[in-house]
């Protein structure tokens, strides 16, 4: 199906940033090579960048400003998170930039060289009722994926994302059809946000903001697609928080914003999304597996020690 679109079709690349100024270089300057090919603009599409800077105290927007003059920096106050971050780029591109399409990135992703033009030709071809994907590898390696969009089943509460850890391979290499996609590469025309309004920033300011944004836009009969072409590396070293090996931070990172083990609001995404009460099993699986790695690793330290001392004894 051809999308019927203006002849100028505006693409606003969503950049939420919070320190970590070393990453939002490195992805400004790929996004800046890639984006000043004439190819795009013949193809009918322009580019532009909306970084939100919510409060950060590394110089990240003054570097942005006297770097790249060319990107809208919009400020924030430290209390925006992701999904916050995220709105306030949204409704300035729609409201002051005219843009048709939104596309979500991170400050901790690159792009392989073929993705601009890739993404032009997809959106060509598709409808606005197609949300766009791409494929996530994990950074420093060629062929092992990060994410390939996610499963969600309603009724056992299986979450997951599709190809995790996993070497690329045929099953990879076509179009997928998912339940949800990540905040990062993901593309969707503006017609989504005037249907099912913006990102919950007060109930899911960080961790499952963009799920639970692509499962209600999927929910309300839109399409998500990935498409294996659309090629991004993600540092994964650069997450949130977890509990390394520390009974303190495994009990922090029960309620933390930044820790993708928030109780309060994994039980809010399912309440929200899932059927029935057998769908908290998936929950019960995710902090079973959580937890037991928390023990598991006390006590294959509490071995490893105990082998040292033997053989010096010994």
């Amino acid at each position: 199906m051809k999308t019927d679109l203006p002849r100028q079709h505006k693409v606003a690349i969503l950049l939420p940033v919070y320190n970590a100024l070393t990453y939002t270089k490195k992805t400004l300057e790929n996004l800046s090579w890639l984006l000043v090919s004439d190819t795009l603009a013949l193809k009918g599409f322009v580019f532009e960048i909306v970084v939100v800077d919510d409060g950060s105290t590394d110089g990240t927007s003054e570097w942005i400003k006297a770097h790249f003059p060319g990107v809208h920096v919009l400020a924030g106050d430290g209390n925006l998170w992701w999904s916050g971050g995220i709105n306030r780029a949204a409704v300035f591109a729609l409201s002051e930039r005219k843009a048709h399409y939104l596309l979500l990135w991170n400050n901790d992703i690159v792009a392989g060289e073929e993705y601009f033009p890739a993404l032009c030709r997809i959106l060509t071809e598709t409808g606005p009722e197609t949300i766009v994907g791409s494929k996530v590898f994990i950074a420093g390696t060629d062929d092992i994926i990060w994410t390939m969009g996610g499963r969600f089943n309603p009724l056992t509460g299986i979450k997951y994302p599709v190809g995790y850890g996993k070497p690329d391979s045929e099953p990879y290499r076509k179009p997928l059809e998912v339940d949800w996609l990540p905040g990062m590469g993901t593309c969707l025309h503006r017609s989504v946000i005037e249907k099912i309004g913006y990102w919950d920033e007060v109930h899911f300011p960080q961790y499952h903001g963009d799920s639970d944004f692509t499962c209600r836009a999927r929910e309300n009969g839109f399409i998500l697609r990935v498409y294996p072409e659309l090629k991004l590396w993600n540092h994964i070293e650069h997450t949130g928080a977890l509990h390394h090996g520390r009974w303190k931070d495994l009990l922090q990172s029960f309620s933390s914003l930044r820790s993708n083990y928030h109780l309060g609001k994994d039980i809010l995404f399912y309440r929200r999304h899932g059927k029935g009460v057998l769908c908290y099993y998936g929950l019960v699986v995710k902090y079973v597996r959580y937890v037991g790695g928390y023990f598991m690793g006390k006590l294959l330290n509490t071995l490893r020690v105990a082998r040292h001392k033997y053989s010096i004894l010994s």
